[in-house]
């Protein structure tokens, strides 16, 4: 798989790379046109308030979200997710204290649940979708 940066350079479009799913070098151009369409220019930034532990949040992501990352600002808390409504404290993802999570390359439309184990909590979320 071929992880593609925003940024690219007209210079770096024109560079040739190894495609291993052809097996043969092919110009990035139409490539890396195609994967600027699927993200926004700018991620949405989404900060949420989390008043108390161990308790459900919800968080609905914008519609064909394509990519996204969620934290919580306090490297102090753990955050446990889930996509399933009443299911982050049972059937969940569950990311360390000091860590984050992310998807990406997927067409989301749906809501994000999730707690922390300290309560006044800060969650964030960065969120790219198509435009």
């Amino acid at each position: 798989m071929v992880v593609l940066e925003r940024n690219i350079s007209d210079l770096e479009r024109a560079k040739f790379i190894d495609d291993p799913d052809l097996g043969e070098t092919v110009k990035t151009l139409s490539k890396i046109a195609n994967a600027d369409a699927l993200y926004s220019v700018k991620p949405l930034v989404r900060v949420i308030n989390v008043p108390f532990a161990d308790t459900e949040v919800a968080q609905v992501l914008s519609n064909k979200t394509k990519r996204f990352l969620i934290r919580v600002r306090d490297y102090t808390s753990a955050l446990k997710i889930a996509f399933v409504v009443n299911e982050s404290s049972t059937n969940f993802i569950g990311i360390p204290r000091g860590c984050s999570f992310s998807e990406e390359a997927i067409s989301f439309t749906g809501t994000l649940y999730f707690q922390t184990n300290k309560a006044s909590q800060i969650v964030e979320i960065l969120e790219w979708s198509t435009p």
